[in-house]
């Protein structure tokens, strides 16, 4: 992604979750700021610029220009919308906490549920499907995004360290161990909950957040 000023700079993945082990690599995640003036000319940069990834040996990092993360967010995507709820951050300008300010605005149940739901059941085809080695992960995340998704659906607010670590990595070899019902019993205790009442508001406040992001865009003209 074209150079831009940070808004915030974060770790996520399994340290943020709580379940790093020693051979774990960091993942960092930030969110940048495009002078609106790149974007609005004649040659705006190609969606695939508005995203900068780069995988290194010991550190992952993932940078979301703003207006794109946002739009993610909007779609309850729960590696972005789990950013809004990092208990600390490396890096944050006086902008980026005004943008992590508007964590309530971007929800849905609509886009939680749906999102949540996709998310899971790619872990779980993962559990079932890829090679052995790989399952303990898919099993681990599978039930890290359960138990988000289950706090978010139920209270409105989302953790993102997971409660027990010890009985996600458990539940993660289970699956490994080809005991594939406890993926089943895990989508299906899921689906129970996103029947219960929630907090969370039928549409997002998108007058709120594209406000915000008009301003900015003025600001960073």
């Amino acid at each position: 992604m074209i150079s831009a000023p940070r808004l915030f700079t974060a770790v996520v993945g399994s340290h943020a979750y709580g379940l790093a082990t020693p051979t774990s690599d960091v993942d960092l995640f930030g969110v940048s700021v495009l002078p609106t003036r790149r974007l609005v000319g004649l040659n705006p940069p190609r969606a695939e610029a508005l995203t900068y990834h780069s995988v290194g040996a010991e550190q992952d990092i993932t940078v979301h220009e703003v207006g794109k993360f946002l739009a993610l967010a909007l779609k309850g995507n729960p590696s972005v919308v789990e950013t809004f709820w990092l208990p600390e951050y490396l890096e944050v300008s006086p902008s980026g906490r005004a943008l992590l300010s508007l964590r309530r605005a971007v929800l849905s149940a609509h886009a939680v549920r749906s999102s949540y739901l996709g998310y899971c059941a790619a872990q779980a085809h993962g559990a079932k499907h890829k090679a052995e080695a790989r399952r303990p992960k898919f099993g681990t995340h599978l039930y890290r995004l359960a138990e988000q998704a289950r706090g978010l659906w139920l209270t409105g607010d989302l953790t993102v360290q997971v409660s027990d670590p010890d009985g996600a990595r458990a539940f993660g070899q289970q699956v490994a161990d080809g005991d594939l019902d406890v993926v089943e019993d895990l989508i299906s205790d899921l689906n129970d909950v996103f029947d219960r009442p929630t907090p969370l508001p039928g549409t997002p406040d998108t007058i709120t957040v594209n406000q915000w992001l008009l301003d900015l865009r003025r600001a960073t003209f």
